[in-house]
């Protein structure tokens, strides 16, 4: 599967190049697609176009922060630049409920609504009940994490699955983070996930541009607001 994808292997059934290299390194740009091989192909566990399917494979851990953004993830072990590292999960459901509930998300002052708006704003993932580590992920205007649209097993364009990828070396014992608000490509994934500490003031906008949530990230290319 990897230099010349056959067997109807995903890259090649889809007409897109291999995402990784021999060391599950992603390779391409972020806001393209990554279609990994799935049940459907003939290859083994052991092709190098199965990384995200594989879940976690670092140790994680959860900590309190110092700086008043409450709980965040860190690293135990070194990660090596456009390397796998989580996946952002939760329950999957509609944006009109996503609307609903970030009502009543807001006057708890946190929500965790992740947009799957890769081709159509159908879909929302919402973290808050249902998840994993990804969770407690902060936001930073200079990030060591970056989202990757990712299909396995479903090819519904609307659905793809989020994988978190380290943008350079990650050093162990350092703080994983993200830009909730991405603007790299058009079709790319925006997240409005929010801390429960983060001062939120009302905006007279659009429902989903209602707030504005003060950045703590500390960052100095910081954005001072995440949206």
């Amino acid at each position: 599967c990897f230099e010349e994808p056959v067997n109807g292997c995903c890259p090649g059934a889809s007409l897109h190049r291999m995402a990784y290299n021999d060391k599950g390194q992603v390779r391409i740009q972020p806001g393209k697609p990554i279609y990994e091989c799935n049940t459907q192909c003939n290859c083994g566990q052991d092709c190098p176009n199965r990384v995200v399917q594989k879940g976690i494979q670092f140790d994680l851990c959860i900590f309190k922060t110092d700086n008043g953004r409450g709980w965040g993830v860190r690293t135990l072990q070194h990660i090596k630049k456009n390397t796998f590292v989580m996946e952002y999960v939760g329950e999957i459901i509609t944006i009109d409920e996503a609307e609903k509930r970030g009502h009543f998300y807001d006057c708890q002052g946190s929500t965790y609504l992740f947009d799957l708006d890769y081709v159509d704003d159908v879909y929302t993932v919402d973290a808050a009940n249902l998840g994993n580590i990804s969770h407690f992920v902060n936001h930073s205007c200079n990030p060591n994490l970056q989202v990757f649209n990712v299909f396995i097993d479903n090819i519904d364009e609307r659905l793809p699955r989020i994988a978190l990828f380290s943008t350079r070396a990650i050093r162990a014992g350092e703080e994983l983070t993200f830009d909730y608000k991405i603007q790299i490509d058009p079709v790319d994934t925006e997240s409005t996930k929010m801390d429960s500490s983060f001062n939120i003031a009302r905006l007279p906008t659009s429902p989903k541009k209602r707030l504005r949530v003060e950045c703590r990230c500390g960052s100095e290319s910081c954005r001072k607001y995440l949206f």
